[in-house]
């Protein structure tokens, strides 16, 4: 992992992910590191679209909105660190969420991705986007449950760490050790 190394966050637009992108601008602000805002679509020209006769138009009203969803998401990320010097970079692929992530993840300082995203059922506790990138992914991995609204006292509980992969062990505890600590062991 290089020194400039960015902090991934997963985008989909749900709430869960828009709290992972608050938490992440903070991240990246604190450890002084670039942001990646990832987004993916599932939909593209050439997948399967030709076989069901779909116009390149439905394409790029797809296009489109996975890019305002990126945009809405820097927006967010710039907002919840106001005065503070944010490197900032968005980047929409095709194809499914985990290995979108899984990819943009090899150079990463860490993954943050929202533990439930738009596709969940209700109630549930990880997601299977959340636990995929969670078990596979060569960085630590944040699963962001929940914030509190951006008028409310800051976080101060503490760090839940687990460590699946021995890899990526040491960046992870590296990282938790600026904050309160609990060690998780499976």
């Amino acid at each position: 992992m290089q020194t400039d190394s960015p902090i991934v966050v997963g985008v989909d637009g749900s709430a869960q992910s828009l709290d992972a992108v608050r938490w992440a601008a903070d991240a990246a602000v604190h450890h002084r590191v670039p942001l990646l805002l990832v987004s993916s679509l599932l939909t593209a020209p050439g997948t399967f679209g030709e076989a069901v006769n779909l116009s390149a138009g439905v394409f790029s009203g797809v296009e489109y909105a996975g890019t305002q969803r990126l945009a809405t998401a820097a927006e967010l990320a710039r907002r919840s660190v106001p005065g503070n010097h944010l490197t900032l970079r968005t980047s929409l692929r095709h194809g499914s969420a985990v290995p979108a992530l899984l990819d943009a993840a090899k150079s990463a300082r860490m993954l943050v991705v929202g533990s439930r995203g738009l596709g969940e059922f209700t109630g549930g506790l990880v997601g299977s986007v959340s636990a995929a990138v969670a078990s596979h992914a060569p960085c630590p991995v944040a699963l962001i449950r929940g914030m509190p609204e951006t008028d409310a006292p800051p976080l101060d509980g503490p760090v839940v760490f687990t460590s699946l992969l021995l890899g990526s062990t040491s960046r992870a505890l590296l990282h938790a050790l600026t904050c309160p600590l609990l060690i998780v062991r499976r």
